[in-house]
């Protein structure tokens, strides 16, 4: 159990995958400095511009760089707001001479990702320094964010 809010260098944020079941306001910082592969909190505090940054910096390459799955789920008290993040980004809806219709997370020891997930309603992002395609999904309530391999 971590009680309190780790420091920005923690190298906590190193591990490869890391679960938070009640993240509440550390999740920004969370999000901000992971460094592993998968991070999936839940009962975030995190508002639209922590999103919004969070992909602006996967897609110009400035960050995020290991990120291969993300899943966020907000608190009662808290809501995304879907149409003001994706109208930041230029996004692609889903072809599959582009990408698979599911995703499956394979590393580690995570069994959230072992059941495919549906990304036919994803939209989907390219990072500009590599050409690697993501597919994020935003609800009033969840963040998914999935990098392809």
């Amino acid at each position: 159990m971590i009680v309190g809010t780790p420091k920005p260098d923690s190298k906590l944020y190193e591990v490869g995958e890391l679960i938070i079941w009640h993240s509440r306001q550390t999740a920004t910082l969370c999000l901000q400095n992971f460094k592993g592969h998968y991070l999936r909190m839940r009962n975030t505090e995190c508002h639209n511009t922590d999103l919004i940054e969070f992909l602006k910096k996967w897609i110009s390459g400035e960050d995020h760089l290991n990120i291969e799955a993300v899943f966020l789920t907000s608190t009662i008290e808290m809501e995304f707001n879907p149409e003001n993040i994706m109208v930041e980004f230029k996004t692609m809806r889903w072809d599959k001479k582009r990408r698979p219709r599911e995703y499956v997370y394979k590393k580690g020891n995570s069994n959230v990702w072992e059941t495919p997930t549906d990304c036919a309603d994803f939209l989907d992002v390219e990072r500009k320094t590599d050409g690697k395609l993501a597919s994020f999904y935003v609800t009033h309530k969840s963040f998914t964010f999935l990098v392809w391999t």
